[in-house]
């Protein structure tokens, strides 16, 4: 079985809106390992370790 990471950016994701919750629960339905991120940067920097500790 493949490990499957979810990686959602986007810099309106507010953890406290309903409709981001309900987002965020549906995907961990599919994977128990979603990130989301708020800042290109960040999210870039997770992605490139990621790919350096595989």
């Amino acid at each position: 079985m493949q490990d499957v990471v979810v990686i959602w950016l986007d810099n309106q994701i507010d953890h406290n809106n309903a409709d981001c919750q309900l987002t965020i629960a549906q995907l961990e339905h599919i994977t128990d390992n979603v990130t989301t991120f708020t800042d290109n940067d960040e999210c870039v920097e997770y992605i490139l370790n990621c790919n350096d500790h595989q």
